[in-house]
């Protein structure tokens, strides 16, 4: 969320000087240098194509990875969705605030066109300035950590059941006590479970490397935040034998 806003909000801090403009013209000439720096990568999404103000609202136009985000499902989610972007206003960075700044004198939102590469299907969240307003540096609005998580493990498991690679599928995500769990059915023609129960520590190696990932990262802080580790769970589609590597919330 914030790698998004970023460069509006850059500008938006750049051009807060300029006292001449109404404030839509100067959202206009934010909006126009911002979309200067497009196409802009976000990972985990996909690219940032074009940034407008539309004499309404600041808009972003996202093409996304259908690898990293599933167009219907975001559709599905589109609440949840937008509540966890008006979290980015409830404690803001210096050029968030600045941002806000520039949006409330001309009373404009924020709209977010989400575009599937493949597909061309859209799907639009809108964020208007008073939903803005409402929680904006109010710790009240804030979810807890617990709350959080809940709601991203809720999305992640509407995705499912989902292809991982050749004869393995993630078929749910849930928390279970003290763990955020991803279960997956395991092709044995393929995947020897025995094998894979000898090679623990390699395992255990592999899913600990997050190999510098910013959204993994930032996921297993919200994890502890919340007092939960990891934990996956790979299950033989005919043994029904189960394989189990945790991670506890100490070691993220």
């Amino acid at each position: 969320m914030k790698k998004i806003l970023s460069v509006f909000a850059v500008m938006a801090m750049l051009f807060m000087g300029l006292v001449a403009c109404s404030p839509k013209s100067r959202l206009e000439l934010i909006a126009k240098e911002a979309n200067k720096m497009c196409p802009i990568p976000v990972e985990g999404v996909g690219t940032t194509e074009k940034i407008e103000f539309n004499g309404t609202d600041i808009v972003y136009w996202l093409v996304v990875d259908d690898d990293e985000v599933d167009i219907d499902v975001l559709a599905r989610n589109e609440q949840e969705t937008k509540e966890f972007m008006l979290q980015e206003f409830v404690n803001p960075s210096a050029d968030i605030k600045e941002m806000i700044d520039a949006l409330k004198p001309a009373g404009a939102g924020i709209t977010y066109v989400y575009s599937s590469k493949l597909t061309g299907k859209q799907v639009t969240i809108h964020l208007s300035i008073e939903e803005i307003e409402a929680v904006y540096n109010n710790p009240s609005a804030l979810v807890s950590p617990e709350k959080n998580l809940e709601m991203q493990v809720a999305i992640a498991n509407r995705e499912c059941p989902q292809a991982i690679e050749e004869g393995m599928v993630a078929t749910r995500v849930y928390l279970d006590e003290d763990y955020v769990v991803y279960e997956y059915e395991m092709d044995e023609e393929i995947y020897d479970m025995d094998i894979m129960e000898s090679n623990r520590s390699e395992m255990m190696e592999s899913l600990r490397d997050t190999e510098g990932d910013a959204e993994v990262i930032e996921f297993q802080s919200d994890c502890k935040k919340a007092g939960k580790g990891l934990s996956y769970r790979y299950v033989g589609n005919t043994s029904g034998k189960m394989v189990r590597f945790d991670i506890p919330a100490s070691e993220l």
